[in-house]
């Protein structure tokens, strides 16, 4: 296995650093955190390693391959430190929710508001 220094996706040339580390593994299901980009959507990568990026804000990203393209059901950017993508399985459909979470160094208040929005998530 490689090694891979990405540690942020704003800079240049940092998306086709992924795209190389992603190639070598063999995952179907990526959460990425603090890549730096702005708002909210879905970035459809192609070539060799093909996969989505679903993004919210500067945080939350999951990457799926194209396998998964069908199974997935939706994705919620609820806002820069919480998403959800919820994907279909065989038996049950399954909800995965991607958080980063404020560090004790925070202010009370906003690890009350971030733990009070996980909560409701959930």
């Amino acid at each position: 296995m490689g090694s891979w220094n990405v540690r942020t996706l704003y800079r240049a040339g940092a998306l086709n650093q992924l795209d190389d580390a992603l190639a070598t593994l063999n995952m179907d299901l990526v959460a990425l955190q603090e890549i730096r980009w702005l708002g909210n959507g879905v970035q459809n990568r192609r070539g060799s390693n093909r996969y989505d990026i679903f993004y919210s804000c500067h945080d939350r990203n999951g990457l799926r391959r194209p396998r998964l393209k069908s199974e997935i059901i939706g994705f919620e950017a609820i806002n820069d430190r919480l998403c959800t993508l919820r994907m279909r399985g065989k038996f049950y459909n399954i909800s995965l929710i991607n958080v980063h979470a404020p560090t004790e160094d925070k202010e009370e208040e906003e690890k009350d508001l971030f733990y009070g929005r996980l909560a409701k998530t959930i």
